[in-house]
């Protein structure tokens, strides 16, 4: 499946001239390296080659010049890579799909952006000449990679065609993916969280394939399967299609006790409860849906706690008072029924307010002006 390369193409590198994370040479990357490329590697020795490529080639989504280097023999160990590692594997390649410069994050600090920014597109054109390798991922009979794979094809997609050799340039890529996936790998695919992933590849294929948008709706109202109902709703909310993603997203928040136990953090675009995303989503429509999503977000609301505030009570919030700030000498006078609901709904969960972390105090104060002290919160609402 992989392009071939060999033990020998691994030696002719010189590994000490590259970089990895924590500012060391790759040599130890072409020790792990030649571990997978290795037929006789088991399966414990070859997870922990994994493992430390992952910390030293893809350290938190990081690109170097030694992950470009690396790729086309990730790719080659994909034809014999044990069972059980290769999700791993794939998730590694999906990782380096997503492409994210050090830059993103340490912008103030990093001086060699011309470089990182070589190493990003060096990378992105490497995993293109595995393309094709990659597509078969798709059929794999194993569950976890074909989980994987989409967003792995999916985020090759998504780069600007300069990114592209200039053979996949002319393809008409998305439509072709986007065709396949809903005319022959959905309906056939027996698991529910690939599926999941299938509609992510429909949802981001859109920006370049807007009939993938009309897949999506035609999936809403013919899947029972309730994630695939979720997933697909939140890629299309993602494309503004608000009147066909408003229902099941409002009825998983309102539900969001027994939707968040629906998906787990093996999908690769998705981490934290589900909860989360759905707030974030439903905080993007226009402010003219309010009343139809007040009650979903209560409900997230009463399932907060101080350590969630960042992440669902301050979207809220953002969203209900639309960048106003409460003015307590005012006091209920000054706020919306909604402002009013919202306020005392986060007032009655007693994991919220009150207490010993800061950044949540500071949260509240720049999003509404309200420091997190309960006296204050008692006295504005008349409680």
């Amino acid at each position: 499946m992989g392009k071939h390369v060999s033990l020998q193409d691994l030696k002719q590198i010189d590994w000490s001239t590259l970089s990895q994370a924590y500012d060391a040479s790759a040599e130890d990357v072409a020790y792990n390296l030649e571990i997978l490329l290795t037929l006789s590697s088991g399966e414990e020795v070859f997870e922990q080659a994994l493992s430390e490529l992952y910390n030293s080639i893809s350290h938190q989504g990081i690109i170097y010049d030694s992950t470009t280097a690396a790729i086309p023999f990730l790719i080659a160990a994909l034809d014999h890579c044990p069972s059980s590692c290769k999700p791993t594997l794939v998730r590694l390649l999906g990782s380096i799909s997503q492409g994210m410069a050090y830059l993103a994050q340490h912008e103030d600090v990093y001086t060699h952006f011309d470089a990182q920014l070589a190493w990003v597109n060096e990378g992105i054109e490497a995993l293109w000449k595995g393309f094709d390798s990659l597509t078969f991922l798709l059929t794999d009979p194993i569950n976890e990679v074909r989980i994987q794979a989409p967003y792995l094809v999916t985020n090759l997609l998504g780069k600007s065609e300069d990114f592209r050799p200039v053979a996949y340039r002319n393809r008409s890529l998305d439509m072709a993916f986007a065709l396949r996936i809903s005319q022959e790998l959905l309906p056939t695919e027996p698991d529910s969280f690939v599926r999941c992933s299938f509609v992510y590849s429909l949802g981001h294929t859109a920006f370049n394939y807007p009939d993938s948008l009309k897949i999506l709706r035609q999936l809403l109202q013919q899947t029972r399967d309730e994630r695939v109902r979720i997933c697909t709703a939140l890629n299309l909310a993602m494309h503004q299609q608000y009147e066909d993603a408003l229902e099941p997203l409002t009825t998983a928040l309102k539900n969001c006790a027994v939707t968040d136990r629906l998906f787990f953090n093996e999908l690769p675009w998705f981490s934290g409860w589900l909860r989360f995303q759905l707030v974030y989503s439903l905080s993007s429509f226009p402010f003219v849906y309010l009343d139809q999503i007040l009650p979903a977000f209560l409900q997230s609301i009463k399932a907060a706690s101080a350590n969630t505030t960042e992440l669902e009570i301050i979207p809220i919030l953002r969203y209900v008072f639309q960048g106003r700030k409460v003015d307590l000498s005012k006091g209920l006078a000054g706020l919306s029924a909604s402002e009013r609901t919202i306020l005392r709904t986060i007032y009655a969960n007693s994991a919220i307010l009150g207490t010993p972390i800061v950044r949540v105090s500071l949260a509240l104060q720049n999003c509404i002006g309200l420091e997190d002290k309960k006296d204050v919160w008692k006295q504005l609402l008349g409680i």
